[in-house]
């Protein structure tokens, strides 16, 4: 709840369960979530520009390129909430405090990762991440 108060999002049920488990130590591209520090991946992935268009960053990918990202549009239905990636070069050119900003900005540069954080987990779990 501090967390989702902090970033002004409602995170999706089955990420806000992942966090909440004892396994959640994992390295990238699900992040590295150490007991001493359960939410280390997403305060490194934060960028207020993704939350601004209602993304959800949570991890880079494994060669710490792109940010790792929920699409919040369809919340609270986190089945069509989609996984993301984005480069995190292309941030540079905006202004994080710029409020003109649209998330058609933004969306244009994201690649599709999964249909969902469920997807996602499995595909991470499978190793196809």
């Amino acid at each position: 709840a501090k967390l989702e108060e902090e970033m002004e999002i409602k995170l999706p049920n089955t990420f806000r369960l992942f966090l909440s488990t004892y396994h959640h130590y994992f390295e990238n591209p699900i992040g590295r979530n150490p007991i001493d520090k359960p939410f280390q991946s997403l305060h490194y992935a934060y960028n207020p520009i993704l939350i601004h268009a209602n993304y959800l960053p949570f991890a880079w990918d494994k060669e710490g390129y792109f940010i790792r990202c929920i699409c919040l549009d369809n919340m609270p239905d986190e089945t069509k909430c989609p996984v993301y990636q984005i480069d995190h070069e292309i941030l540079f050119d905006f202004d994080e405090y710029d409020e003109t900003i649209q998330k058609e900005d933004i969306a244009a540069h994201m690649q599709l990762v999964a249909e969902n954080f469920d997807t996602y987990l499995k595909q991470c779990f499978d190793d196809i991440c």
